[in-house]
């Protein structure tokens, strides 16, 4: 009789601070074992990674899975996960009907069953006028949402996905406090995105440029801050998604200190890609919030280096070459690439 049911000799694991030579044995898809490289255990199957770092299986908890038209579904987008190394992605579903209440939570779950190659979870949604108030929030989580997700701009114009009024964000906070899950959140200050889009208009300005100034980072900064009384005040686990800026990130780490339970989520997009850089790729390289400067993206980089991005996820949201070229479309792979971003961090 065996160990296990895979053997991985030859490798290193990070254990305790530092790499050490080890022996893994996996069981139903689990580690089971992590014994001495010498350490003699037996597998059905055995596999040498001659000295290779042996990671398990990331989780991907920012992912959104657009099922339908010429978008993503599910078979497609675990299939990009699992080849990326993630054997876990948390969806955050932004195709309506979004899933803000127990029957959209049944019909997407149905989508994923039986689909998925990998293991998945969702987010409940939180929008104004749609489940703040109306116990959809409890239900959700007792269905098995593990975290909830809501926008706090949109940019003027009409969005199923947000929640603007204060009161009513001050609600949705409380009834995220009352089940114990954490509370992502795009932040942006939606009073300021409106200004900005009308100035851009008032100038005359087009494509790229219009992009870019049209979302300044001081929209970031200003919904943070907010983000962080609501997180002091509710207790809410807090955490802000795909963070563009350095100055959202010294903002949540003052405040960590401060015991308010507020954390800063970044992509690889944003390490990766800055607003010069976005002017020769295109509009097939846009993303919302957008890249900021080149100096920027260093200070980005800097804080990363010292701790204070405390988290990692790719907004995995695809769409179709001829969607994103013939209309601009705020979508990137990630998944498929997570592994290869994650080893190109490591590198830097």
């Amino acid at each position: 009789m065996t160990d296990a049911d895979l053997v991985v000799t030859g490798g290193q694991v990070y254990v305790h601070g530092q790499l050490r030579d080890v022996t893994l044995g996996v069981t139903d898809g689990r580690v089971s074992h992590l014994a001495a490289a010498d350490g003699g255990l037996s597998g059905d199957r055995e596999l040498d990674v001659d000295g290779s770092v042996v990671l398990p299986g990331c989780v991907d908890a920012h992912v959104h899975v657009r099922p339908g038209d010429d978008r993503e579904g599910v078979d497609s987008a675990t299939a990009a996960a699992a080849a990326g190394g993630v054997t876990t992605v948390v969806d955050m579903p932004n195709f309506p009907p979004t899933v803000t209440d127990r029957e959209v939570w049944d019909e997407m779950a149905a989508l994923y069953d039986g689909t998925a190659r990998v293991d998945y979870s969702m987010f409940g949604h939180i929008a104004e006028g749609q489940n703040v108030g109306t116990g959809d929030i409890t239900e959700l989580a007792a269905a098995g949402a593990p975290a909830f997700k809501t926008f706090t701009s949109a940019g003027g114009g009409p969005d199923p996905y947000v929640v603007l009024d204060k009161g009513d964000l001050l609600t949705a906070f409380e009834e995220v406090a009352e089940t114990g899950r954490p509370f992502w959140v795009h932040a942006e200050d939606d009073e300021y995105h409106v200004e900005f889009i009308e100035r851009v208009e008032e100038e005359g300005l087009t494509g790229m440029d219009a992009f870019l100034e049209s979302a300044p980072p001081i929209l970031e900064a200003t919904a943070v801050r907010d983000l962080v009384d609501l997180a002091d005040y509710t207790g809410v686990t807090t955490v802000i998604a795909h963070t563009t800026t350095a100055e959202a990130l010294d903002i949540v780490a003052d405040a960590q200190a401060d015991g308010v339970p507020i954390y800063a989520e970044t992509t690889p997009y944003y390490l990766g890609i800055d607003a010069e850089r976005l002017r020769d790729i295109g509009t097939t390289g846009l993303g919302t919030p957008p890249v900021r400067s080149p100096a920027n993206r260093e200070r980005i980089w800097e804080r990363f280096d010292d701790g204070r991005v405390d988290t990692m996820a790719t907004d995995h949201a695809p769409a179709s070459t001829r969607r994103r070229t013939a209309t601009p479309s705020t979508s990137g792979r990630g998944c498929r690439n997570w592994r290869p971003r994650c080893r190109s961090c490591s590198q830097r």
